[in-house]
């Protein structure tokens, strides 16, 4: 069996076959991999991903004491799947991991989605040590760059109450999809849907029906502060685009719209044109229960629907509605 020396000496070996069985024992075994923390970090620095993979997982398992020897993987000459994994590795270790924020803000220059979305949820799990930062890259002149900073803003939450001002100026002046950002990062930061919802419901009036859609999507993000969009969100329920109106049927309900004010709307959807619309509409009322009442005629033609699933979601919404209190 392998002695703590013995394992150091093989992570440090010239030889990469006899650096990569070490690893590979590590893994397979139950031995604390702290005390070999220094010479499973050079592994990291290696070119081949059979040495530096392993060696990630290694890194991940020890946890908080590896956050600094995890800087390694963040490097720019590493490839993009390796400081990818780092990232994911630095966002399950959280705040004692500050010390990684400059190296995940470069990350975010990436023009890799994948690694700027795993930079962008360690600096949210970071936290508040992270704004300072994060608010220099609300500067940059990439748009991909400075929406992946205003998501970890918007994730961040109140701690990032200090960037409001920024956030605010930049959806003023910004491509549609970074002003969707801001509204929904100012929302999450400030709790106070009216610093962003304005904004939101704006842009759910756009030309561009994927627009809107996407716009009802984050809007039911929003739980019951988005309640102030009822009205938007029921004239989108008959939006010309069956994307859009089924969106907006399901937004309406992952809001929890008081009933009395979208009951009757929603059980209109149940003859749309667009299967789809029809599914989100039965979906919406069998949340409703019992207040869902008056679309039990409706829900009952539902069951000779030619599409299965709506058939099927409207014999669980009459199930749900006439189930006993």
């Amino acid at each position: 069996m392998n002695q703590p020396a013995d394992f150091d000496q093989q992570l440090t070996d010239p030889r990469s076959e006899v650096r990569e069985a070490a690893l590979s024992a590590l893994l397979l075994s139950e031995e604390d991999p702290l005390p070999h923390l220094k010479a499973i970090a050079t592994c990291v620095r290696d070119t081949s991903d059979s040495l530096r993979i392993p060696a990630l997982i290694l890194l991940a398992r020890i946890g908080v004491p590896a956050a600094d020897y995890l800087l390694a993987a963040l490097d720019p000459q590493q490839p993009e799947n390796i400081r990818t994994i780092a990232a994911s590795i630095i966002a399950g270790i959280g705040p004692p991991a500050a010390s990684s924020v400059r190296e995940l803000c470069r990350c975010l220059t990436s023009a890799d989605e994948n690694l700027r979305n795993a930079a962008a949820i360690a600096l949210a799990r970071i936290g508040e040590s992270a704004v300072p930062s994060l608010r220099v890259m609300l500067q940059f002149q990439n748009q991909e760059t400075v929406e992946a900073a205003v998501g970890s803003l918007a994730m961040i939450g109140r701690p990032a109450e200090a960037c409001v001002p920024e956030l605010e100026a930049l959806a003023a002046r910004s491509p549609l999809s970074l002003q969707l950002a801001c509204a929904e990062a100012l929302i999450c930061i400030t709790g106070q849907s009216e610093r962003g919802l304005p904004l939101l419901l704006k842009l759910l009036e756009h030309s561009d029906p994927s627009l809107r859609k996407t716009v009802a999507e984050r809007i039911a993000g929003l739980g019951e502060t988005g309640h102030s969009a009822i009205p938007d969100l029921l004239r989108r329920a008959v939006d010309s685009d069956e994307g859009v109106r089924a969106a907006a049927v399901l937004t309406l309900g992952r809001i929890r719209a008081p009933h009395s004010r979208i009951i009757s709307d929603v059980t209109e959807r149940l003859t749309d044109a667009s299967p789809e619309v029809r599914y989100a509409a039965a979906v919406v009322l069998s949340g409703y229960g019992a207040d869902a009442g008056p679309a039990l005629t409706a829900l009952r033609h539902c069951l000779r629907d030619p599409e299965e699933k709506v058939a099927n979601c409207a014999a669980g919404a009459i199930r749900m509605i006439e189930a006993p209190g």
